[in-house]
């Protein structure tokens, strides 16, 4: 299968919060769950995260499932569907560690056909975090 067809493959996936402080969603890949948040501090902006769901609690680090590229389709069609009804001025999200960095690096080219073009990126020990501005 070619990239571009993966990443036009998302996975359904279930709404679990739609709210004024943001959006939350949950879908399940090779029979682990994922869960995309979107939090809103103000109607302005939004900070995104996805993270995959263990028995001991969420986890950000990357675990080599071998379903990397169905749940990068998935989460950016959320962030599409998300973008589209919320309208952010400003979009961020953050990664500590290097494979997640590498992940999110992706997304970052992928943002502008959107609609959000990278404004900074700030690398420090903790990680690395993105900001997007729309136009």
């Amino acid at each position: 299968m070619l990239l571009n067809e993966v990443l036009n493959a998302p996975v359904e996936w279930k709404t679990i919060e739609d709210n004024d402080y943001g959006y939350a969603a949950r879908f399940e890949i090779g029979g682990l769950t994922y869960e995309f948040v979107a939090e809103t501090e103000d109607e302005d902006h939004m900070d995104i995260d996805f993270f995959l769901m263990k028995k001991d609690g969420p986890t950000t680090a990357v675990t080599n499932t071998g379903n990397a590229l169905q749940v990068f389709a998935t989460v950016i069609a959320i962030i599409k569907k998300v973008i589209s009804k919320r309208k952010p001025a400003t979009i961020a999200f953050s990664a500590k560690e290097g494979s997640r960095i590498k992940l999110y690096d992706r997304l970052a080219k992928l943002l502008p056909s959107i609609g959000y073009s990278l404004v900074s990126t700030k690398t420090n020990a903790g990680g690395k975090g993105y900001e997007f501005a729309k136009g």
